[in-house]
């Protein structure tokens, strides 16, 4: 563009020239002479506007020019423009008021809104997400994983006192109406625990303990349970087996309200917080318990093993090009953030303030170093380096006073012509 508009002037320029040649010897004559006064005028416009120009970067045509000319302004004024440059950035541009100015004409939030709901912004954020996760997931060493969970539990589960956070949590449970979801869940696993084969076996045992002792070497004795288990057609297994269905039933049974052990399991566990603040020989034995789980815990291994299944479905499942089930909660997850966001006008405003506070405060920091910064780098360049940036940037438009002096010239001088004509 700056070449096309210095063509430009040359190329008028040379007509004003060319048109003043071809004139002048009809300037005796009323259309020659006013020819001749307008091209003459436009040819001393265009040269003067030529020389202002160009005096503007550099010597014209080379030559060193007297003082008053006023040529190579940029050059020789180069610490004053670099100064005034710096000042009006500072000083008048960018001001804490101006920037805050600014600032507070938009609104954060409503920028953030208007992203997520019109330009992808959802998307992008699910994508994003995404991604890193399942970089993650892909990079982990199941093993190492394991054995470093494990080992962070074990090394800070010993420290912490576990009492009071189950009392937290249990307040928390029954003021959300949780308590009899507890009492169930604890019933629930007392059934798994009756019923597995290991406690079956336990029972087993304590039953032949007990005919043994019964016994004692006495023959009647050893007699008569003969004929009970012969007439019963019970032996120990499953004599086990049925007081194992007790006990479960029994256990089934407590679940009701109206059976009489409920109320006092309730009562119980709507005291336990309480319990578990004040009674030290309930807490203790609770962190006795604490530390023989932590003990015995080996929980290394399964997790090595979850996450390396994890990492071969994940893998199979973006070969194929499918969502898995995570994927598709944690997309639901972000939707449902981001709707509240959307609708909950006071997040909104907190983070617009948030946001705005953490920029009056750069702006604070740095605002005095913006004109440090812009002298920096406008002493980087020297004379012609300084020269070349402002053509680049301003030598297009200045291109246009030559244009405009030549053609003004020439009006002038036409008019000039004619009115002197017209008078004398």
């Amino acid at each position: 563009m700056q070449k096309n508009n210095k063509h430009k002037a040359t190329i008028v320029l040379g007509c004003a020239t060319l048109g003043y040649l071809v004139a002048y010897p009809f300037h005796q004559n009323t259309v020659g002479g006013a020819l001749t006064s307008m091209f003459s005028a436009a040819m001393i416009g265009g040269v003067a506007d030529w020389f202002a120009v160009t005096g503007l970067f550099r010597q014209p045509l080379g030559i060193k020019w007297p003082n008053w000319l006023r040529t190579q302004v940029i050059p020789k004024n180069r610490e004053r423009l670099m100064q005034t440059i710096t000042e009006m950035v500072e000083e008048d541009l960018l001001t804490k008021a101006n920037i805050r100015e600014h600032l507070e004409r938009y609104e954060v939030d409503a920028v953030l809104v208007d992203y997520l709901q019109n330009h992808g912004g959802k998307e992008d954020i699910q994508a994003i997400i995404q991604q890193i996760l399942q970089d993650i997931i892909m990079k982990l060493e199941p093993e190492e994983i394991g054995e470093l969970i494990e080992t962070l539990i074990k090394e800070n589960g010993e420290h912490i006192n576990i009492s009071p956070l189950l009392a937290n949590a249990l307040d928390w449970s029954i003021k959300n109406g949780y308590d009899l979801s507890i009492l169930t869940f604890i019933l629930n696993e007392l059934k798994r625990l009756i019923s597995h084969e290991n406690m079956h076996a336990l029972i087993v045992d304590s039953v032949e303990n007990v005919i043994d002792s019964y016994e004692s070497g006495m023959k009647r004795r050893k007699m008569a349970n003969s004929i009970i288990g012969n007439l019963s057609g019970l032996d120990t297994s499953e004599i086990a087996d049925r007081i194992q269905d007790a006990i479960v039933n029994f256990l089934e049974a407590m679940k009701h309200p109206s059976h009489p052990v409920h109320s006092r399991l309730m009562h119980y566990v709507h005291d336990l917080p309480g319990q578990l603040r004040s009674d030290e020989k309930l807490q203790q034995k609770v962190e006795h318990f604490k530390n023989e789980a932590l003990q015995r815990m080996n929980i290394s291994s399964p997790i090595a093993h979850w996450i390396q299944s994890f990492q071969q479905t994940t893998a199979v499942t973006m070969a194929e090009g499918n969502v898995q089930e995570w994927q598709k909660q944690l997309d639901s997850q972000i939707n449902q953030f981001i709707d509240r966001f959307e609708k909950d006008r006071k997040q909104r405003k907190a983070l617009d303030n948030r946001v705005k506070k953490v920029i009056y405060q750069l702006v604070d920091t740095y605002q005095p170093r913006i004109g440090k910064l812009v002298r920096m780098n406008l002493g980087a360049y020297n004379d012609d380096d300084l020269v070349r940036f402002i053509e680049e940037k301003a030598g297009n438009d200045l291109q246009m006073i030559r244009i405009n002096g030549s053609v003004i010239g020439g009006l002038a001088g036409l008019v000039i012509y004619l009115t002197t004509f017209w008078w004398v």
